[in-house]
This record gives structure tokens, sequence and C-alpha cells, in this order.
């Protein structure tokens, strides 16, 4: 049991911390017993949290109902709106100025615009920067292989 030197032990908070502790060993003891039951209910709870938590954010964060969610995934064709890879999981984009939905991305768009601070002049300049690089290094590339002795080549066309 718990013992504390400081505090008498004809005390109201030695008497609270002695029914603290008890509780809290009953509490354990229940727990191992019932292991099995707590975990089956906690998955059972999990999905339903996991479907309503869903649709309240729906609701309360993006102020659309669940069949405007389910008409943008059919207008999308399940898709994602910028590299149109078909996808399970969709996340909403949204304005977070204005907070208008925009559409529905895979994870990986809706990351990268977010690190793009949804800005299209940075989305310009990296669409730009990754154009002029693979274009570079294609050159260098291009030029490497085309110094290379013919006795390099062998047989080859």
């Amino acid at each position: 049991m718990l013992t504390i030197n400081l505090i008498a032990r004809d005390s109201d908070l030695w008497v609270k911390i002695k029914k603290k502790a008890t509780l809290r060993a009953a509490q354990d003891r229940y727990r191992l017993r019932h292991l099995d039951d707590i975990r089956a209910r906690s998955r059972k709870n999990q999905k339903y949290n996991r479907e309503y938590r869903f649709h309240w954010s729906l609701k309360n964060k993006y102020e659309i109902t669940f069949d405007e969610y389910s008409n943008m995934v059919i207008s999308q064709s399940g898709r994602c709106a910028i590299c149109r890879i078909e996808s399970d999981d969709l996340h909403i984009d949204h304005d977070h100025d204005s907070g208008q939905v925009r559409g529905l991305l895979c994870p990986q768009c809706n990351q990268a615009l977010g690190m793009f601070r949804d800005t299209p002049g940075i989305l310009k300049e990296a669409a730009k920067y990754l154009e002029t690089s693979s274009t570079k290094m294609a050159r260098k590339i291009l030029k490497e292989l085309n110094s290379l002795p013919p006795e390099y080549w062998g047989n080859v066309k």
C-alpha cells in the first residue's frame, strides 16, 4: 500500500490518498480479469468512433454533408484531383482562409500542398525547378554517353 511519512495518518489528505490507491488497485485487478472483454469493446468503439469523427468533421469542420462528400468522390471517380491516382483514402482539400472545400486529394498531394503553403507561386517555381534540373541532368548524361569511345559500346548499335 501507499505510505507517506510527511502527512499525518489521521489527516483528511491521507484518507483521500489511501482511498485513491485502493480504488486504483481494484481497477487494475478488474482490467486484468476482463482484458479480453475490454479489448473487444474497444475495437467495436474504435470503428464507431472513427465513423462518428469523420461525419463530425464533415459537418463541423468543412460544413458539408456525407452525401455531398460522396458526390465529390463520384464526380472525381474516386481519384485524386491532382495526380489522378485512385485512392480509398481521399482527404478533403480546403482553402484555409475562406474554409471553402476545393476537392479531394490523396494523402501525398494533400501534404505536398500544405508543404508549399497552398501558394501557387511557390508551386510554379517548384515545377520550373524540376523541369530545368531534369533537363540539365538529361543533357549531362547524353554528353557523357556521347563522349565515350566507340569501343565502349562494342556491338551495340
